[in-house]
């Protein structure tokens, strides 16, 4: 009887360009770019399970598909991911099998990032595709056939899709951020978005003159073109990162390398921000969870560091719904533990994290040397008057049930 066996390519070193090629399924998995492959780990052993082989240049971006659709045994789900090199060959792959579903080039443009869409389950075959400076592709990721193409007026550096409405989309250009209240993926946005700018709230241009401001000073609306008359604006440029919260509605966080700005799109407003002290090494990334509202930060030692939102003005006891929208400046994030950070030198140097999408309680960090470093939330688990609560039940599986609203208290990072 004939039998399958996994193709095996034994990882090493990674090329730079691997640096943002790496993510953790909704399954239990992580991949990552090694040069041209992309290899497959069981964080539960820290073993590789699968590669994939048919690139022919580096592999810069990696995203699990986002399995939620209903399936059957005439219709069903398969582990699929995309991955695109640095020649813009873009790969859909069915892991199991370690063969492509299909593929297409992007062209001769730069990558700038891959998402799926996951609006609903005519949309889970459909890969978002944003290429330098300013198109954005959707592909049917499925047959490998172009459904619809945008093209915007301005640079493009960054997007990001609202977990809570899909059919909001941010970009991020190097002056404003472009909001679209109507994408789909068959048709292109009316009017294109429309451009809102940051201001300042202090003196001082751009980022650098925010952050020796105090922390409650923050920009304090995004304002259209039209109503700038004259207002300082925040050149985005230096921003690093754009992340909608997947526990509060409207909350976009606009990451720079000292700080961490919580918008509210539906207001156009701050309500709060993260600003790192002068001996903190500084951000690199940042994961919002979705079971409560943590925010998991990569920093440029290596460190992991977890921050969890206090609510305002509320009695510990009652519970807060996580859709709630808070006033202005009042989320404010606490820091609730940090991993130990790594030895940084010329041959290892930190390239990327991500978070366990299932529990969301473990973090993986990983380097040019091409380790993968696993860290384990831990928890003490206190009553609503102070009391330990016995572990007859075994630890907590999942953040939800790790950090009750007003019932839990998390104590360490431990590497795993």
């Amino acid at each position: 009887m004939a039998m399958k066996v996994s193709p095996h390519t034994i990882p090493g070193s990674l090329h730079p360009q691997n640096s943002k090629a790496f993510d953790w399924g909704w399954q239990g998995l992580l991949a990552y770019g090694c040069h041209s492959t992309v290899v497959v780990v069981d964080p539960r052993t820290v073993q590789p399970l699968q590669t994939l082989s048919a690139h022919k240049t580096t592999v810069t971006r990696i995203r699990w598909s986002r399995e939620r659709h209903h399936h059957t045994l005439a219709s069903p789900y398969s582990l699929r991911l995309a991955s695109v090199d640095s020649a813009a060959h873009c790969i859909a792959w069915d892991v199991a099998e370690a063969t492509p579903i299909a593929e297409f080039s992007l062209g001769n443009r730069a990558l700038v990032d891959i998402q799926w869409l996951t609006s609903n389950d005519s949309c889970r075959d459909l890969l978002a595709v944003l290429l330098s400076p300013s198109s954005m592709t959707i592909w049917n990721a499925d047959t490998g056939t172009k459904v619809s193409r945008f093209t915007f007026t301005e640079t493009i550096m960054a997007f990001a899709f609202n977990p809570f409405q899909p059919e909001n989309l941010v970009l991020q250009s190097p002056e404003c951020f472009i909001l679209v209240n109507d994408f789909n993926p068959s048709r292109t946005p009316t009017g294109g978005g429309r451009k809102f700018y940051m201001t300042a709230s202090g003196g001082g241009g751009g980022v650098q003159g925010l952050l020796g401001r105090h922390p409650q000073q923050v920009p304090q609306r995004l304002l259209s073109g039209d109503s700038l008359k004259g207002e300082q604006t925040v050149r985005l440029v230096d921003c690093l990162q754009l992340a909608f919260s997947r526990s509060h509605r409207h909350h976009l966080l606009v990451l720079y390398s000292r700080e961490i700005i919580v918008m509210d799109v539906a207001s156009k407003q701050a309500v709060g921000s993260i600003l790192l002290e002068r001996n903190s090494s500084s951000f690199l990334q940042v994961m919002p969870c979705r079971q409560r509202d943590v925010l998991y930060c990569l920093h440029e030692n290596g460190s992991v560091s977890v921050r969890v939102q206090q609510s305002q003005n509320l009695p510990v006891s009652i519970p807060t719904s996580p859709l709630d929208v808070a006033p202005p400046c009042g989320i404010q994030y606490e820091l609730h533990s940090q991993s130990e950070p790594l030895r940084i030198s010329k041959t290892c140097k930190v390239f990327s994290a991500s978070f366990c999408p299932k529990t969301e309680r473990s973090a993986a960090v990983l380097t040019s040397e091409g380790r993968i470093l696993l860290w384990d939330m831990e928890f003490e688990q206190v009553g609503l008057h102070g009391q330990e609560l016995t572990a007859e039940f075994g630890p907590p599986v999942t953040l939800l049930t790790a950090l009750p609203v007003g019932t839990g208290s998390l104590v360490d990072l431990e590497e795993g």
